[in-house]
């Protein structure tokens, strides 16, 4: 094991076959406008994702697949590369499931049109058609798919049926009473499904049913005889936790990683950059405290915007986006107050910033603006002058746009981005997942955790991007609680993609990974109705932990003392200190300089235990070694001497657990004597105590020479996991 997991991201091929590179891909990549690495890059991921999906030249198969990037980060771009790659190695249809609503699904294929050239281009490679119905499209299809089994038809002439379909069930049911329509036999056919960890995951699973989107996918599936599923989130909590057997259960995860120029969690809220700002708790739009006029934060943050629009003004000449996003609930009537406050605050520092230089209402504003503009001097250093940032100020709020984005009225309203260089943006869940704010600067977001659903937090975090070149007049407002479950989040998410890439090294499939990662306090990974499978969440700090059912089965008993033996033929051991009247029982061999690292590679990660928080266990140790590598522990041979290995007999109860493991203080004997097997070591580090146990029950032993391990997690190792184990 090394410090850092390290993953090779420009290794083409991890699946059954290679994807070849051909003219659509390389196209793609002379149109899009990133660097060389970051083309590279691309095309490595997107060949790594196909050669895990079924190979084209296979008559039939089926696999399932979950793609993993960051929120903002991309992963548009990423199946668009893939979808370009398995047009060049042969695969006939390609079917993107976009969002739930009409916005995002408008937002898709715009990015769709755009990256495949389809309105500016003389060829015609690709056959498209968005949420298809029979009557219009079947002879259209069948026709474009006769093409491919015609030997006389030149390859560059054949087209790929590209369809766009809404995550919505009447459109799937179009969808697929349109393919059950055609002769799909041995045709090659790859469904994208973006965001695949919403709507599409069976949301009445507990209740023994099937939601109607997830059937409606389950029924396209089945359509293809051929298929390759891929699932793409960045919030893969859900896709994880559902049930192995479930169809929609992923076999393999890829990792995505984003271009050099994109901000996530860790730079936000790990590198900090002066850009996080606390909203008070009397500021928080509630049932409870609903605020009669503008909160103090709300003018700040938006004089930080308005500030920075006169200064995209002067410095960029409007060129691009700036745009501010107001969050203050789930529910729509908090939406229309900010809105009305914001309009009104906009009038009034119109009307202010009108008045004459010498006027004490506006001299009183400017002075306001000049604390927004001091702060933004804090990371921006190369501002204009502030009076001439001033003399724009007026135009820059007027014609700022402010705009409610929420289905109040029925649609979810579209932003006009080509009109207007400043936006003001005021919503809740229809800015959530999958929502692109293009030129986001200012994020305003006055409400609570919630239901502490990690991947729903994680959603709202349409801060993140590509933002580097303006990350300087970035800043983020969030409530207390919100910020440290965002700053929590950060190795949370490190912790399922490290979990993921390790794993992947094995080529096994993922259904035999033991769901483990890090989760962060108050939090639950995901919404518990697609989730029929229990897990275990826990954190284990300032005492010890013992796992109570060491006896698995003889198979396992005789392997994790294999392990120990070879444990103990690698260590110097010496005898404890200890008072001179001691039992035999109550004396150990020790050493107090063992690495941590040593320890949990070739003891503590090689031994088989029942009890799942034993997993979680080894992810706290783990996370500590990220940081702190050189560590070390102290390690017990529990009552053993240089040349024997005492067994001690423990009870086992009803239950078939062990009682009590650790032998305790003699009652007859001070404490000087023996402080008790919980008593020994220093509390400040790990201790691991390996015990020698005979298993009774009923006065007869069932278990012979069990190993077992004491362990002590002092507070400095204390992280939240889960631990679901489905193997």
């Amino acid at each position: 094991m090394t410090n850092n997991i390290h993953f090779n991201t420009l290794k083409e091929s991890v699946g059954t076959w290679i994807p070849q590179l051909g003219s659509e891909t390389e196209q793609l990549l002379e149109h899009i406008q990133v660097d060389e690495a970051s083309k590279t890059q691309l095309l490595c991921e997107a060949k790594r994702v196909l050669s895990r999906c079924v190979p084209p030249t296979k008559t039939s198969g089926s696999e399932t697949g979950l793609v993993i990037g960051y929120v903002q980060s991309g992963k548009t771009m990423s199946f668009t590369a893939v979808t370009t790659l398995a047009r060049d190695n042969g695969y006939r249809i390609v079917i993107v499931v976009t969002g739930t609503s009409i916005p995002l699904t408008d937002q898709s294929i715009k990015r769709l049109r755009s990256d495949l050239r389809l309105d500016d281009r003389p060829d015609r490679k690709w056959w498209f058609r968005r949420n298809p119905q029979v009557g219009d499209s079947l002879r259209e299809i069948k026709a474009r798919l006769d093409d491919w089994n015609d030997d006389f038809v030149p390859v560059d002439l054949r087209q790929t049926v590209l369809i766009a379909v809404m995550k919505h069930h009447r459109h799937l049911e179009n969808l697929t009473d349109l393919l059950t329509r055609l002769p799909l036999e041995n045709v090659p056919c790859l469904i994208i499904d973006d965001e695949g960890d919403q709507a599409s995951l069976n949301t009445q699973i507990n209740q023994g049913n099937e939601s109607t989107t997830y059937r409606r996918i389950l029924e396209l599936r089945a359509t293809l005889g051929h298929r390759s599923y891929l699932q793409y989130t960045a919030t893969p909590q859900a896709p994880l936790l559902i049930n192995i057997i479930d169809i929609l259960s992923p076999s393999f995860a890829e990792i995505l990683e984003p271009g050099r120029d994109y901000i996530g969690g860790e730079d936000f809220f790990s590198n900090q950059r002066g850009i996080l700002r606390t909203i008070p708790s009397t500021d928080v739009f509630t049932h409870q405290n609903v605020p009669e006029e503008p909160p103090t934060s709300l003018l700040e943050a938006l004089r930080i915007f308005f500030v920075g629009v006169a200064v995209g003004a002067i410095v960029d000449r409007e060129y691009g986006h700036r745009t501010m996003l107001i969050h203050p609930s789930h529910r729509t009537m908090p939406h229309s107050v900010f809105t009305q406050w914001v309009n009104q605050i906009k009038d009034f520092y119109v009307e202010i910033l009108g008045l004459d230089s010498d006027d004490p209402d506006r001299t009183d504003l400017i002075d306001e603006f000049r604390a927004s503009y001091n702060d933004l001097m804090r990371t921006a250093k190369h501002l204009p002058d502030f009076d001439k940032i001033v003399s724009y100020l007026k135009r820059s709020v007027k014609n700022t746009v402010v705009q409610e984005v929420n289905a109040s009225s029925g649609r979810t309203p579209s932003v006009d981005w080509q009109n207007s260089y400043a936006h003001i943006l005021i919503g809740g869940q229809a800015m959530d997942r999958g929502y692109t704010v293009e030129g986001l600067t200012v994020t305003y977001m006055p409400r609570g955790i919630g239901t502490g659903n990690a991947d729903t937090i994680q959603q709202r975090a349409r801060f993140f991007g590509y933002k580097k070149g303006y990350l300087s007049y970035c800043r983020i407002y969030l409530e207390h609680e919100l910020l440290t479950a965002y700053s929590q989040y950060v190795d949370h998410e490190k912790s399922i993609r490290s979990e993921l890439v390790e794993f992947q090294e094995t080529d096994k499939s993922l259904n035999e990974w033991r769901r483990q990662f890090l989760l962060p306090d108050r939090l639950r990974p995901t919404r518990s109705n697609v989730v029929d499978i229990d897990y275990v969440q826990g954190k284990i700090a300032n005492r010890w932990f013992i796992p109570l059912s060491p006896h698995i089965d003889k198979d396992t008993t005789a392997h994790n003392r294999m392990i120990a033996d070879k444990f103990f033929e690698t260590l110097d051991l010496s005898p404890d200190s200890g008072h001179g009247e001691r039992t035999e029982i109550q004396r150990h061999m020790q050493n107090e300089t063992v690495e941590l690292s040593f320890v949990y590679e070739h003891l503590l990660t090689q031994l088989k235990f029942s009890d799942q928080s034993f997993a979680g266990v080894l992810l706290q140790v783990r996370n500590y070694l990220n940081q702190n590598w050189e560590a070390t522990c102290t390690v017990f041979k529990m009552s053993s001497s240089r040349r024997d290995w005492l067994t001690r007999k423990r009870e086992l109860n009803a239950n078939d657990k062990i009682s009590n493991l650790m032998q305790g203080r003699n009652p007859n004997q001070s404490r000087r004597v023996y402080p008790g097997d919980r008593g020994i070591g220093d509390k400040g580090r790990v201790i691991v105590q390996i015990h020698k146990l005979n298993l009774i029950r009923n006065n007869s032993i069932v278990a012979e020479d069990v190993v077992n391990v004491a362990i002590w997690i002092p507070s400095e190792l204390s992280s939240r996991w889960l631990v679901q184990d489905q193997v």
